[in-house]
């Protein structure tokens, strides 16, 4: 598939989010967002935000076709929308990233900004579970800035463990961008996905006590 044509699926893919997100909604649902100020979701960027439930990918497209996620492997396979995945260039975490590394250094070099769950893993509960270290050792290795996304609502509305919606919110804060002097200030790569962790358990907490209400 030509550049041209991928980024014609990328754009494809950001449109039909928006539509389903935003301009339509899924019935019995809400979206909401709310993003720091001065952000440019063109800039090239490791993108973390926690993981709930299949819609989070979803809640995350509607800000830029400009992105490519970090799957499963089962995902990448997956028989009915695994040819999407592949030909939008998401790619898949076997037993580490240092295969993946070129290709994700060209992604960016296009212009992409990748993102990842740290979790690893959809929370069964929505709390927010350890955060490993590779996100942040690709904003190392590639001299990116990491732009954190808190997800709520997606965990209620369609659980890790059912496939039937329920009625709900969904809700996405993006923070500001953090340099690479900020997350260098933090520690090394295991200080810095602790104290991320620790940055969203906080984040999560308050905006589910705001929307709980």
């Amino acid at each position: 598939m030509t550049e041209r044509r991928r980024y014609r699926l990328h754009q494809l893919i950001y449109h039909a989010s928006r539509f389903v997100m935003i301009h339509h909604g899924i019935p019995g649902t809400k979206y909401e967002y709310k993003v720091a100020e001065g952000i440019d979701f063109n800039k090239p960027r490791i993108i973390i935000c926690n993981h709930q439930s299949h819609l989070d990918l979803m809640c995350q497209l509607v800000f830029t076709p400009k992105i490519v996620f970090l799957t499963n492997a089962w995902v990448w396979n997956n028989p009915f929308y695994g040819s999407l995945i592949r030909n939008a260039e998401y790619l898949p975490v076997r037993e580490g990233l240092d295969e993946i590394m070129p290709h994700l250094r060209s992604l960016i070099e296009r212009g992409y900004s990748i993102a990842v769950y740290p979790e690893g893993t959809r929370s069964k509960d929505c709390r927010i579970g350890r955060f490993h270290q590779g996100a942040f050792y690709m904003a190392r290795e590639f001299g990116l800035e990491i732009l954190p996304m808190i997800l709520y609502g997606p965990g209620k509305i369609l659980p890790k463990t059912g496939w039937h919606l329920h009625k709900g919110k969904f809700f996405v804060e993006v923070d500001k961008p953090l340099t690479q002097e900020e997350l260098s200030a933090m520690g090394d790569l295991k200080q810095q996905a602790s104290t991320m962790r620790k940055h969203y358990k906080e984040k999560y907490e308050e905006i589910a006590n705001r929307i709980e209400q």
